[in-house]
Protein backbone atom coordinates (compact mmCIF):
# COMPACT_ATOMS: atom_id res chain seq x y z
CA UNK A 1 0.00 0.00 0.00
CA UNK A 2 1.57 3.38 -0.86
CA UNK A 3 1.42 5.95 1.08
CA UNK A 4 0.80 8.57 -1.41
CA UNK A 5 -0.37 8.03 -5.18
CA UNK A 6 -0.16 11.55 -7.26
CA UNK A 7 -1.80 11.61 -10.32
CA UNK A 8 -0.14 14.43 -13.12
CA UNK A 9 3.50 14.43 -13.54
CA UNK A 10 3.77 18.33 -13.98
CA UNK A 11 5.80 20.36 -11.63
CA UNK A 12 3.51 20.36 -8.53
CA UNK A 13 2.80 16.76 -8.76
CA UNK A 14 7.02 16.15 -9.42
CA UNK A 15 7.76 18.91 -6.40
CA UNK A 16 5.13 16.72 -4.13
CA UNK A 17 6.34 13.65 -4.80
CA UNK A 18 10.23 15.03 -4.14
CA UNK A 19 9.04 16.46 -0.71
CA UNK A 20 6.71 13.32 0.83
CA UNK A 21 10.09 11.14 -0.85
CA UNK A 22 12.32 13.59 1.56
CA UNK A 23 9.69 12.76 4.37
CA UNK A 24 10.45 8.66 3.75
CA UNK A 25 6.54 8.19 2.21
CA UNK A 26 6.23 6.11 -0.55
CA UNK A 27 4.74 7.41 -3.51
CA UNK A 28 4.12 6.92 -7.13
CA UNK A 29 3.46 9.40 -9.47
CA UNK A 30 1.00 8.36 -12.86
CA UNK A 31 1.38 10.72 -15.82
CA UNK A 32 -0.73 10.24 -18.88
CA UNK A 33 1.96 11.90 -21.05
CA UNK A 34 4.67 9.54 -22.76
CA UNK A 35 7.63 12.37 -20.31
CA UNK A 36 7.07 14.11 -17.52
CA UNK A 37 6.82 17.42 -17.40
CA UNK A 38 3.35 18.68 -17.90
CA UNK A 39 2.83 21.68 -19.58
CA UNK A 40 6.94 22.52 -19.00
CA UNK A 41 8.99 21.30 -22.46
CA UNK A 42 12.10 22.26 -24.01
CA UNK A 43 13.20 20.73 -27.19
CA UNK A 44 16.73 20.81 -28.17
CA UNK A 45 17.86 22.54 -31.15
CA UNK A 46 21.27 23.11 -32.48
CA UNK A 47 22.31 19.31 -32.15
CA UNK A 48 21.30 18.73 -29.03
CA UNK A 49 23.49 21.21 -27.36
CA UNK A 50 20.79 24.11 -26.88
CA UNK A 51 17.34 23.52 -25.70
CA UNK A 52 14.30 26.04 -26.56
CA UNK A 53 11.15 26.35 -24.40
CA UNK A 54 7.97 25.88 -25.92
CA UNK A 55 6.12 25.95 -22.58
CA UNK A 56 6.96 28.45 -19.60
CA UNK A 57 10.17 29.93 -20.34
CA UNK A 58 10.96 32.80 -17.73
CA UNK A 59 10.30 33.12 -13.41
CA UNK A 60 10.18 35.81 -11.50
CA UNK A 61 12.21 36.11 -8.37
CA UNK A 62 10.02 38.77 -6.82
CA UNK A 63 6.60 37.29 -7.54
CA UNK A 64 7.40 33.72 -7.08
CA UNK A 65 9.62 33.07 -4.15
CA UNK A 66 8.94 29.66 -4.06
CA UNK A 67 9.53 28.93 -7.56
CA UNK A 68 13.15 31.20 -6.81
CA UNK A 69 13.96 28.84 -3.67
CA UNK A 70 12.98 25.10 -5.64
CA UNK A 71 15.54 26.38 -8.25
CA UNK A 72 18.18 27.06 -5.39
CA UNK A 73 17.04 23.74 -3.84
CA UNK A 74 17.93 22.15 -6.88
CA UNK A 75 21.58 23.96 -7.70
CA UNK A 76 20.31 25.08 -10.78
CA UNK A 77 21.84 28.05 -12.44
CA UNK A 78 19.60 31.04 -14.10
CA UNK A 79 20.57 34.08 -16.11
CA UNK A 80 18.37 37.40 -16.08
CA UNK A 81 16.51 37.45 -19.31
CA UNK A 82 18.23 40.48 -21.23
CA UNK A 83 16.25 43.16 -21.37
CA UNK A 84 17.28 46.72 -22.72
CA UNK A 85 14.04 48.78 -22.26
CA UNK A 86 13.48 48.84 -26.08
CA UNK A 87 10.60 47.54 -27.98
CA UNK A 88 9.39 48.40 -30.99
CA UNK A 89 6.18 50.04 -31.98
CA UNK A 90 4.14 49.64 -35.12
CA UNK A 91 2.20 52.83 -35.44
CA UNK A 92 1.38 52.88 -39.07
CA UNK A 93 1.52 49.32 -40.52
CA UNK A 94 2.23 51.38 -44.20
CA UNK A 95 6.09 52.04 -42.28
CA UNK A 96 8.70 50.29 -40.58
CA UNK A 97 8.46 49.86 -36.84
CA UNK A 98 9.72 52.49 -34.25
CA UNK A 99 12.15 51.61 -31.60
CA UNK A 100 9.83 52.89 -28.05
CA UNK A 101 12.01 53.43 -24.98
CA UNK A 102 10.23 51.68 -22.19
CA UNK A 103 10.75 50.88 -18.43
CA UNK A 104 12.04 47.16 -18.16
CA UNK A 105 9.96 44.96 -20.07
CA UNK A 106 10.35 42.38 -18.57
CA UNK A 107 10.32 43.08 -15.40
CA UNK A 108 13.39 41.20 -13.57
CA UNK A 109 12.73 38.01 -15.07
CA UNK A 110 15.46 35.38 -15.51
CA UNK A 111 15.82 31.95 -17.39
CA UNK A 112 16.91 28.32 -16.16
CA UNK A 113 20.25 27.30 -18.05
CA UNK A 114 19.32 24.35 -20.14
CA UNK A 115 15.72 25.54 -19.88
CA UNK A 116 12.88 24.93 -17.85
CA UNK A 117 12.89 21.27 -18.13
CA UNK A 118 16.25 21.38 -16.04
CA UNK A 119 13.80 22.11 -13.14
CA UNK A 120 12.23 18.51 -14.64
CA UNK A 121 15.15 16.75 -14.75
CA UNK A 122 16.52 17.89 -11.67
CA UNK A 123 13.26 16.59 -9.55
CA UNK A 124 13.14 13.24 -11.42
CA UNK A 125 16.46 12.87 -10.63
CA UNK A 126 15.40 12.99 -7.32
CA UNK A 127 12.72 10.40 -7.16
CA UNK A 128 13.44 6.65 -6.93
CA UNK A 129 13.33 4.79 -10.56
CA UNK A 130 9.81 3.09 -9.61
CA UNK A 131 8.49 6.21 -8.60
CA UNK A 132 7.34 7.81 -11.59
CA UNK A 133 4.85 5.74 -14.06
CA UNK A 134 4.68 7.27 -17.96
CA UNK A 135 1.47 6.59 -19.79
CA UNK A 136 -0.71 5.73 -17.63
CA UNK A 137 -3.99 7.33 -17.55
CA UNK A 138 -6.54 7.19 -14.81
CA UNK A 139 -9.87 5.73 -15.29
CA UNK A 140 -11.30 5.38 -11.90
CA UNK A 141 -11.24 6.25 -8.51
CA UNK A 142 -13.00 4.08 -5.52
CA UNK A 143 -12.92 4.34 -1.89
CA UNK A 144 -12.90 1.59 0.14
CA UNK A 145 -12.72 1.86 4.07
CA UNK A 146 -9.83 4.14 4.62
CA UNK A 147 -7.79 3.08 1.57
CA UNK A 148 -8.35 4.52 -1.73
CA UNK A 149 -8.44 1.80 -4.97
CA UNK A 150 -7.24 3.31 -8.18
CA UNK A 151 -7.94 2.04 -11.84
CA UNK A 152 -5.14 2.83 -14.17
CA UNK A 153 -4.56 2.33 -17.83
CA UNK A 154 -1.56 1.97 -19.06
CA UNK A 155 -0.84 1.38 -22.82
CA UNK A 156 -0.35 -2.19 -22.09
CA UNK A 157 -2.78 -3.40 -19.82
CA UNK A 158 -5.49 -2.25 -16.34
CA UNK A 159 -4.37 -2.81 -12.65
CA UNK A 160 -5.06 -1.47 -9.49
CA UNK A 161 -3.46 -0.07 -6.66
CA UNK A 162 -3.92 1.27 -3.09
CA UNK A 163 -3.30 4.40 -1.52
CA UNK A 164 -3.57 6.08 1.92
CA UNK A 165 -3.88 9.03 -0.29
CA UNK A 166 -4.78 10.01 -3.92
CA UNK A 167 -3.26 13.61 -5.29
CA UNK A 168 -4.68 15.27 -8.07
CA UNK A 169 -2.03 17.53 -9.43
CA UNK A 170 -2.88 17.61 -12.86
CA UNK A 171 -3.84 20.61 -14.82
CA UNK A 172 -3.79 22.38 -11.10
CA UNK A 173 -5.80 19.52 -10.00
CA UNK A 174 -8.44 19.86 -12.79
CA UNK A 175 -11.27 17.33 -11.60
CA UNK A 176 -12.02 14.83 -13.43
CA UNK A 177 -15.02 14.10 -15.42
CA UNK A 178 -18.22 12.87 -13.44
CA UNK A 179 -18.65 10.13 -12.88
CA UNK A 180 -15.03 9.20 -12.08
CA UNK A 181 -15.61 8.85 -8.33
CA UNK A 182 -17.87 6.44 -6.91
CA UNK A 183 -18.69 6.64 -2.59
CA UNK A 184 -18.92 3.47 -0.92
CA UNK A 185 -22.32 2.69 -1.56
CA UNK A 186 -21.75 2.55 -5.49
CA UNK A 187 -23.52 6.18 -6.19
CA UNK A 188 -21.33 9.26 -8.01
CA UNK A 189 -21.82 11.94 -6.04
Amino acid sequence: MLDTAIVGGGLCGLVLAMELHEQSRTVAVFEARKRPGGRILSVPISGGKTRVDLGPTWFWPESQPLMTRLVEELGLHSIEQHDSGIVLALKDPEKSAEAAHTERVHGGARRLTGGMASVVDALVERLPADCLHLNHVLSAVLRREQAILRDIAAAWREFSLSANSLLLARDVAMPPRAGYFESPLGTTP
